[in-house]
This record gives structure tokens, sequence and C-alpha cells, in this order.
């Protein structure tokens, strides 16, 4: 571990790692665990839930999901009735707390920020910043390096070149910091 690196020590009373490196939380609400798929190194903290019971939902490696946040799949209502989607999350992204994510996908390295409300069926680009409390619409689409903020929310800036390894590095500093004590 770096020097510098503020460690955070989970309990192993409240936190599991599994065999792909994921530390989750114990009693987060993990519904259809047979339709998530998590690729690896990620970590759900305290209070989350994935609802995987009604469709897939499909995360990439060094993805960290704060507290109290709620990400299921998405849907569309036809004429018959509805349709499921399945949600995309990328590799290395990071979900502040108390956010609720309904969209089909969440781009790689991007970064949604605390009490961010993320639509039905909208797709947010790699490389991404939802600001904190930013509530974005059902059916939105947002381009790759955007910074997303406002209700309803709208692009309002670019992010940097270099976001991919900016947030590539912070996500797997972050996945080294929380650390299951033994």
């Amino acid at each position: 571990m770096d020097e510098g690196l503020v460690v955070v020590k989970l309990s192993p009373d409240e936190y599991t790692q599994t065999n792909s490196g994921n530390k989750i939380f114990k009693n987060a609400s993990i519904f259809g665990s047979q339709n998530i798929i998590i690729h690896g190194k990620s970590i759900l903290m305290r209070d989350c839930m994935l609802r995987g019971d009604l469709t897939g939902i499909r995360m990439g490696k060094f993805c960290f999901i704060g507290e109290r946040t709620l990400i299921r799949a998405s849907h569309r209502k036809f004429s018959k009735g509805a349709t499921m989607f399945p949600m995309h999350v990328g590799d290395c992204v990071i979900v502040e707390e108390d956010c609720v994510l309904v969209a089909a996908q969440i781009g790689s390295y991007t970064h949604i920020g605390k009490g961010a409300i993320v639509g039905r069926s909208s797709i947010i680009k790699e490389c991404c910043k939802v600001e904190a409390g930013a509530v974005i619409p059902s059916d939105s689409t947002f381009p790759p390096f955007s910074v997303i903020a406002g209700n309803p929310a709208r692009v309002v800036g670019r992010v940097p070149e270099c976001t991919q390894e900016l947030i590539s590095q912070a996500a797997k500093e972050l996945y080294e910091s929380y650390v299951i004590q033994r």
C-alpha cells in the first residue's frame, strides 16, 4: 500500500470478501443474486441495495458503491406492459452515498456524487462526473467527458482528457484503502 493511503478498517463481522476480491457489507440487500455479475475488486458499502430480481445487473472491476445506494435495472412501458432492461456499470465507477441508479448504462471511469438520481433508461457515457444532488431525467443520454449537474440535470462543463487515468487511480486507491480486519 502507498505510504499516504488512509486505511479504513472494515469489521469482519460486517463485511465479507469474495474470491474475486469484492468487499461486500454482509447485510446489503441483494435480490436476484443469480442475475448480478460483479467482475471483482469492487466495494458495496453499508445498506446498499441491488435489485437483480427484476433483470440483470453487470458491474465492472474497481467499482465503489457508497452507503444507502439503490441500483436496479431499468424498464420501459409499452402499450402491452413493461419490459425490463439490464443495467451495465463499467469499470472504475465511483458512486457516493444516498444515490439511486435506474440507468441502462453507466460508462467506465465515471464519478457520481452524493445524493444523485439517475433516471430510468438513462445512459451516461465514459469519463463523466455527475455532481452531488443531480437529478438525471429518464431516457437521457450524456456524452463522454461531461460534467452533469442540476435538476433536471444537463451538461454544465467538461472533465479533462486525463479523467480515465484519474478515476482509475482513485478507484484502485479506494479499493486498497478499505481493509477487512483479520
